[in-house]
């Protein structure tokens, strides 16, 4: 099963980072038990790199990618450590030529315009991250996409939480959800884990009501 599929049919994609990296034992427990199959870890602090090193070598079937990829260094190491999918926060030609030169396919440059998606689709790239998603236009920006970009698939992340998150399952172009409403940071710091728990399985349920 390659990674779009994964991502449509769970719809749903945690992103976070860890400042300890210990916690990751707990969060995949949980995320595994409500049927969440995979995470995006973000560079977004120094520990990082020792947090896809664990997950190499303690969960190396499981389907973790890496965010927040903004230079070589950063793709370099999300590679040394098998990362299964790559993603951008905006869309660099740089970057998305470096990846294609390497032969990843599952590669999700951010995007929040139209012209964003023109790049993207001149390099082949039809499966976009929408960021940041609600600060960009939201549901009114992806439904108006689905008319000159039927071909365009959105992972919408930024601003989605329990609340809005049905709206954009509804639409036909969005593929899944990231967010770190799915993991959020104080729930986490303070060890809150029922909690993560409870969100995770309300977002689940929200996302089974409305795709079955």
């Amino acid at each position: 099963m390659n990674i779009t599929t994964k991502f449509k049919k769970m719809g749903l994609i945690p992103v976070f980072s860890l400042e300890n990296i210990q916690k990751i034992d707990r969060l995949l427990e949980i995320y595994q038990e409500v049927g969440i199959e995979c995470i995006e870890i973000t560079f977004r602090n120094q520990t990082t790199p020792k947090l896809l090193q664990k997950l190499k070598e303690k969960y190396p079937d499981f389907c973790y990618g890496v965010g927040t990829v903004r230079t070589i260094e950063n793709l370099n190491i999300a590679l040394e450590n098998n990362a299964k999918f790559i993603v951008t926060p905006g869309f660099s030609e740089i970057m998305t030529r470096k990846i294609q030169e390497l032969g990843i396919k599952s590669y999700f440059p951010g995007i929040n315009s139209t012209f964003g998606i023109e790049k993207a689709l001149e390099y082949g790239l039809n499966t976009l991250k929408f960021f940041p998603a609600e600060a960009s236009g939201g549901k009114s920006f992806i439904k108006a996409m689905n008319g000159p970009y039927q071909d365009i698939q959105f992972i919408p992340t930024g601003g989605i939480y329990l609340n809005n998150m049905a709206e954009y399952l509804k639409l036909a172009n969005v593929l899944a959800l990231g967010g770190s409403f799915l993991a959020p940071s104080e729930y986490i710091k303070n060890n809150q884990w029922d909690k993560i728990q409870e969100v995770c399985r309300e977002a689940v349920q929200i996302y089974h009501t409305i795709r079955g």
